[in-house]
């Protein structure tokens, strides 16, 4: 890189990083473009479960083995609307959740709580 007359040093270090970030990118792309399908595929499933899609690789996602076909193929099991989480805490008080929905009426979430017993004392 050579720097243009007249710049100033916060403007050639941000040329060279723009210059090495660039080579960095076209170098990863290539890297990524050499190897197998079934690598391409891991990889995608590892980049959403780093941004948070899904939970772990061990539970939530899965290459389903169908490389080859020029698609990717693979299964992220995102619960966006935390439907998991609520079934597991209505469970600990013995409660169920259900989902209700009839076409054109929209959609209920509803949640079963079993009412407290009474206790007597002696």
């Amino acid at each position: 890189m050579q720097a243009a007359s007249g710049s100033t040093p916060e403007e050639i270090i941000d040329a060279a990083y723009g210059e090495l970030r660039s080579a960095l990118a076209d170098e990863l792309v290539e890297r990524v473009k050499a190897q197998t399908p079934e690598f391409f595929e891991d990889l995608v499933l590892d980049v959403l479960i780093a941004m948070g899609y899904g939970g772990t690789r061990a539970d939530a996602a899965e290459r389903l083995g169908r490389s080859g076909d020029g698609g990717i193929d693979g299964v992220i099991r995102e619960d966006a609307l935390g439907l998991l989480g609520m079934r597991e805490r209505l469970a600990l008080v013995g409660g169920t959740l259900a989902i209700e929905s009839a076409r054109g009426e929209g959609t209920a979430l509803v949640a079963y709580v079993p009412a407290p017993t009474a206790q007597t004392t002696p």
